[in-house]
């Protein structure tokens, strides 16, 4: 047989497993849940683990969901959400915050109605400087410094143009450490794993808690987006009401209770 129709008999031979082919990933994709997160230890790490993706992986592969977490920058995962390029973003305060920011496009996200956690947004300046949180607050010439992404210039409403965006706590820490930013401003857990990894000395700083929050799994607003919170509110109801959400968050040292009474989804239980 020539070459070119012993070719052309193999290549019609092969068809139908590539169009299965293409139909199973095509399957497999719709059954794979993405999820996008900072690095938060203890929360989102980049094996996969923490309570936050644990917790996902708990609520979606009992629904025959495989989950795939990925690592990225904060603001880099605010725009696979908004692009409805990751299912779940891990994790961001409520609507009523996001809607000041303008890195998010408010209508292209949802939040459900059970939080992940408290966030304690905090304020860490040196104690020297004889500063405390109003007169930093109402001083446009102080330089300040956030992780990029979180958008605290527009949540708190500060009028500062001398702003670090930064990529890690750690980096802010150095920044603060140096004398090259007068206040930087975290959440308390993370400032509290940073300078412990680090091994800092914090007794020149004074911390004040600025602002008390609620953090949630932020979806992508898309038909599958609204099944799936539909899935984490339904199964966290479940935990709920078994105990077994209070029995993962004491692993981690955290009182559920705690988290879920001071949140709207508090005072309907």
């Amino acid at each position: 047989m020539p070459l070119h129709r012993l070719l052309k008999v193999l290549l019609i031979g092969l068809l139908p497993s590539i169009s299965y082919a293409a139909h199973s990933n095509g399957e497999n994709h719709h059954q794979t849940l993405y999820v996008v997160a900072k690095e938060w230890l203890g929360y989102t790490e980049k094996n996969g683990h923490g309570l936050y993706f644990n917790l996902i992986k708990r609520i979606y592969e009992t629904e025959g969901y495989t989950v795939k977490t990925q690592i990225m920058p904060f603001k880099r995962a605010i725009g696979y959400i908004n692009l409805a390029k990751a299912d779940i973003l891990l994790a961001d305060d409520d609507l009523q915050y996001l809607a000041k920011l303008n890195t998010y496009q408010i209508e292209k996200i949802l939040q459900p109605l059970y939080p992940l956690n408290n966030a304690l947004i905090t304020a860490v300046y040196p104690k020297a400087t004889g500063l405390n949180w109003p007169s930093i607050r109402s001083n446009s010439k102080l330089a300040l410094a956030w992780i990029n992404g979180y958008g605290y210039g527009q949540t708190l409403a500060l009028p500062h143009q001398k702003v670090s965006f930064l990529n890690s706590t750690q980096q802010g820490l150095k920044l603060l450490h140096s004398g090259r930013i007068d206040c930087l401003i975290d959440d308390l857990t993370d400032l509290e794993i940073s300078t412990k990894r680090m091994n800092l000395n914090m007794d020149g700083y004074r911390f004040d808690v600025i602002s008390h929050r609620h953090l949630y799994p932020i979806f992508s607003n898309t038909p599958r987006g609204i099944k799936l919170m539909q899935v984490y509110e339904k199964t966290m109801e479940t935990m709920i009401e078994s105990g077994e959400i209070f029995e993962l968050y004491k692993t981690y040292r955290l009182n559920y209770h705690n988290i879920l009474s001071t949140s709207s989804a508090g005072h309907e239980h």
